[in-house]
């Protein structure tokens, strides 16, 4: 599994956690980028068969898929009588530039951005929460996870700080 099916396999994780609680929840779709008269790289160009030389000559170009967040968000999730989310999705140890990403964009009261950090423990993917505010992210306290999620609280899947303390 290469990173961006790993990504998108993960966001999908936490959408679902979410559809589960109640909400209306959107994952970001891939662009899709057309180059015309792409030309490839030589050492790539020298292992492809005789076959995809000859489909590329053909269509003289190539699709290429491109991220497309919405505002630095790859989840955007909505439930009557809550904030709205903003969700970035990430196994990347970066959270400080996903913050400041989120920092770029007009996001106000009603909204709260969240960065989900997916690692891998024991086979399962663990995921721990930080709010991202100001550009920067601070774990997220237990009460208002359990507001988001409610009584579909994933458990063993979402763990907050004082967990992962324990656990260490």
């Amino acid at each position: 599994m290469n990173k961006k099916e790993l990504g998108r396999s993960l966001e999908k994780m936490v959408r679902d956690c979410l559809v589960n609680a109640g909400w209306k929840a959107w994952l970001v779709q891939p662009k899709m980028i057309y180059i015309p008269n792409y030309k490839y790289p030589k050492k790539l160009k020298e292992k492809m068969l005789a076959e995809e030389k000859k489909y590329q000559k053909e269509l003289g170009g190539r699709w290429i898929s491109k991220p497309q967040d919405i505002w630095g968000a790859d989840i955007l999730a909505i439930k009557a009588g809550h904030v709205n989310l903003a969700i970035q999705v990430t196994a990347d140890s970066g959270l400080g530039r996903k913050a400041k990403e989120f920092s770029k964009f007009p996001y106000g009261p009603s909204w709260l951005c969240l960065i989900f950090h997916a690692k891998k423990k024991s086979g399962k993917w663990i995921f721990s929460v930080y709010e991202a505010r100001d550009g920067k992210y601070f774990p997220i306290c237990f009460e208002k996870l359990e507001s988001i999620f409610g009584k579909a609280w994933p458990k063993g899947k979402v763990i907050t700080e004082a967990e992962a303390k324990d656990e260490a």
